[in-house]
């Protein structure tokens, strides 16, 4: 019988003793090899994370391009309020806008409206039409076709002149000090709204085409492929008032009640603080373009956030075609924009990276003031550069052979899209970046 001679001095002569202490040591052992195992997988999935933020951090925006591309901005000269710089764009259908440019060039000569007011800038027009719907329709959000005239009755056109002599509303009982005209970005005609609360003035119907106009041939036939429509054939919509973004062309603002994204508390070993694709529907209302959905997802396309929100202002249109959204859908909605912007910031830092297409447009509607982004209408530009824009369902069926937006928006899908555009993108430049360091050193 073996003899174990311990420190103490002790002798322990059982066979199952010394069974029972080699039985310890190989579990201390495993244990230790499963917890190094698990200790470098997650090394390396920490480090596959470091990796994608650095290849995503070329794709950031700077501040320059922010204020080019729309983006809010928080103003030098008043802090906490945000400004938004609108540059001049095309208006999406081509032939149609040179007929009303006509018909403002000729009744700009017969009627000379007294109003001291700012003055607007037409619009310009380029000859295929079908790439001005696909531009304007980068985001699907009529953000991307705002024609709006910062001024007031100066660039007033012909047809809605008539239209508002012929109303019950007549030229002497308008204060001109006190009104605007925009630019309706359905029917592309303009109208007048109170210049202090936003009160409609004129309430003509909208008698636009929700669909694109398409050039299959050549430029003589164009057809509306919502009704199968002539190019200048009247519209097959029929919509209760016109409808604005909110945004005029221009220096807009300052505005308040906008929040900026704090520095995050807690700092990141691996400078990861979180990359999220965010996405929102919106409906229009008296004050233009507002919220409501909000549809966030992570990295790994899981979803971080998703609610519907409650406008502030009164609808006027619940753009149901393209958002999804119906009146009984927000029939129990408590939830307001002030709710969702704490709810953002919450887990959205100062470092945080925001992905989507358009996202201005987004960052607008919730008025949010955050720099950390990547927009993919840059990371994927229009063949014919800016102001062009494609349509996130264009880049998904061109980059990832993908059908979306089939039936109406969904903003998770969106969401989601967009961070499956980006990977692709990085992978795409990894790959390219290897073949010419190979090509280098051959």
């Amino acid at each position: 019988m073996p003899r174990i001679i311990m420190k103490s001095g002790v002798c322990k002569n059982t066979e199952s003793e010394i069974f029972r202490t080699t039985r310890i040591k190989c579990k201390k052992n495993q244990g230790s090899r499963i917890a190094s195992l698990i200790y470098k997988r997650s090394n390396s999935v920490k480090s596959n994370d470091a990796i994608l933020i650095f290849h995503l951090r070329k794709y950031i925006l700077n501040g320059i391009d922010l204020v080019n591309f729309g983006y809010p901005v928080e103003s030098t000269y008043y802090p906490g309020c945000a400004i938004i710089v609108s540059k001049e764009q095309h208006r999406p259908h081509s032939r149609v806008n040179n007929q009303n440019n006509n018909n403002y060039e000729k009744n700009s000569q017969k009627r000379s409206l007294n109003v001291n007011a700012g003055s607007g800038s037409t619009s310009s027009s380029v000859v295929n039409s079908d790439i001005d719907q696909e531009s304007s329709s980068d985001s699907d959000k009529f953000l991307g076709s705002i024609q709006s005239s910062s001024s007031s009755l100066s660039h007033w056109l012909g047809d809605s002149c008539e239209n508002l002599r012929s109303s019950p509303i007549t030229w002497n009982n308008i204060d001109q000090t006190q009104t605007v005209d925009h630019y309706c970005v359905r029917c592309f005609k303009n109208f007048l709204i109170n210049r202090e609360t936003n009160v409609y003035i004129t309430k003509d119907k909208c008698i636009y085409h929700w669909g694109k106009l398409r050039n299959y041939h050549n430029s003589s036939d164009s057809k509306w492929n919502c009704c199968d429509g002539d190019e200048n054939s009247s519209g097959c919509t029929e919509g209760n008032m016109h409808v604005w973004t909110g945004i005029t062309q221009g220096f807009n603002g300052p505005f308040d009640g906008y929040l900026r994204t704090k520095p995050s508390r807690v700092i990141s070993w691996d400078d990861n603080y979180g990359v999220y694709a965010l996405d929102c529907e919106m409906c229009f209302t008296k004050n233009g373009l507002e919220v409501v959905k909000v549809s966030v997802v992570d990295i790994k396309k899981n979803i971080v956030y998703d609610t519907l929100v409650k406008p502030d202002s009164e609808i006027i249109d619940y753009n149901t075609r393209f958002s999804g959204i119906t009146e009984s859908m927000l029939k129990n909605t408590k939830k307001t924009l002030k709710d969702v912007q704490k709810d953002l910031l919450s887990f959205i830092s100062a470092e945080t990276i925001l992905i989507g297409h358009g996202l201005e447009n987004d960052l607008k509607a919730l008025k949010i003031l955050h720099s950390m982004v990547i927009d993919t209408c840059v990371v994927f530009p229009h063949f014919l550069g800016y102001p062009f824009r494609s349509s996130l369902k264009t880049i998904a069926k061109k980059v990832l052979k993908k059908q979306i937006q089939l039936s109406k928006h969904d903003s998770i899908e969106d969401a989601k899209i967009v961070v499956d555009l980006l990977l692709a993108r990085v992978e795409h430049d990894k790959t390219i970046s290897l073949h010419i360091t190979f090509n280098r050193f051959q």
